[in-house]
Order: structure tokens, then C-alpha cells, then sequence
């Protein structure tokens, strides 16, 4: 029998009457993805691959948002339904690749109040402790344009350039290249949950004023 998917309004009263870690786990951690609803077996070949590329486990791989449950749940997208030009996006957990920027976020520090840092790896390093402290990063996003490049950075760039070639590696797959695939990296599934619950607060907050 074919899995069935809530409609916005059916979610959106769910986020107005039940804790939003339990409509979290109902809908993101648990079902086949809204995007393979007519051939589950992809999401398990999706997750395969990115975690043999990436040196994780399939389980530490979630697809999230529209492609999960067939409309968009950023604070800012949400009902936009899930289209035909619409990405497809994960989480990843992994807490030995995110301790490697964490201790390069570390190590950068310390040497900047040793040795003095160059001004603009300085403030590239501040805008990634923002979010490193929430406990997630988005290492596709990483520009390294115009920096020194330092020997404590190396593992930003390394892990960088293994998430990117990971991702681009999709494209091999004819179900896949037709869609964006992109990533984010927490530390642990926990961290990973209270990003995207707090997303969904934000949504009830909004429905709450309407």
C-alpha cells in the first residue's frame, strides 16, 4: 500500500496541538521520503552512497524538508509545495568529521593568540564559530577565496572538498542529476534535531497568528 503524506494543513495542526519533537520524529526521522514515494528503494541507494563517499554510516543520513514530506519546512518557505525543480535535502550526523572543524576552529584560535592571525582568516573563522557552536556546519558553503590558508585550516578545506565531491558523485546517477543535492553536517542527531525543531516553532508561531 502506497504511504500516504500529510497535506500542509494536516501538519500545520499538528504543530498548533503536539510537542514539535514528536511531529519531528513522525515525519522527518521516520517514512520514505515524499520525493521516492513511487521507488523507496532510492532513498536507501541515496543514503548508501553519500555514506560510502563521505566514511559514515548509511543510518547517520536523513533526507529533510520539501523533499521529505512534499512541502517546504523553512519558517520562511513554508507550504511551498515540493516541485519538480525542487532540491533534495539532507542531514548528516557524523561526529568524527564535525570534531575535525570543530578542533581547526580550536587550533586557528589559540594560534591567533600566539602568532597573530591574518585579518581575513580571523573573521572567516568568526562567522564559522557561529554556527559550529550550535553544533552544525555546512561545509558545501565554504569559500576559501582570499585566504591564507594556514596549516590549522587544512581539515576545514579537506572536509570541504570530500563533502563536494560526495555530493557532485550523485550525478552519476540518471535519478539523481536532475536534482540539486545538498547537505548539512551536525554533530550528533540530537544537535540535528533541535536545528530543524526550532524551525518548526517558528512555523507554529506564524500559524498561531493567523
Amino acid at each position: 500500500m502506497r504511504e500516504s503524506y500529510p497535506t500542509p494543513e494536516e501538519f500545520g495542526a499538528r504543530l498548533l496541538r503536539e510537542p514539535l519533537g514528536r511531529v519531528f520524529d513522525d515525519y522527518v526521522l521516520q517514512g520514505t521520503p515524499y520525493v521516492f514515494r513511487d521507488c523507496p528503494e532510492r532513498a536507501q541507494e541515496l543514503k548508501r552512497h553519500l555514506a560510502a563517499e563521505l566514511g559514515t554510516a548509511p543510518g547517520n543520513i536523513f533526507i529533510v524538508g520539501s523533499a521529505k514530506v512534499g512541502f517546504s519546512l523553512s519558517p520562511d518557505a513554508f507550504p511551498r509545495l515540493f516541485s519538480d525543480t525542487s532540491d533534495i535535502d539532507v542531514l548528516v550526523h557524523d561526529r568524527r568529521m564535525f570534531d575535525r572543524i570543530w578542533m581547526s576552529l580550536v587550533r586557528l584560535h589559540y594560534r591567533g593568540r600566539s602568532e597573530g592571525v591574518y585579518r581575513p582568516d580571523r573573521g572567516w573563522a568568526a562567522e564559522r564559530r557561529k554556527n559550529v557552536y550550535l553544533g552544525w556546519f555546512e561545509p558545501d558553503r565554504m569559500n576559501f577565496r582570499g585566504l591564507s590558508l594556514p596549516k590549522s585550516m587544512i581539515p576545514f578545506r579537506d572536509v570541504a572538498t570530500l563533502w563536494f565531491d560526495a555530493f557532485q558523485s550523485l550525478s552519476v546517477y540518471p535519478e539523481f542529476a536532475s536534482r540539486r543535492v545538498s547537505g548539512r553536517l551536525f554533530r550528533t542527531l540530537k544537535h540535528g534535531r533541535l536545528y530543524y525543531v526550532d524551525g518548526l516553532h517558528k512555523i507554529r508561531m506564524s500559524l498561531s497568528r493567523t
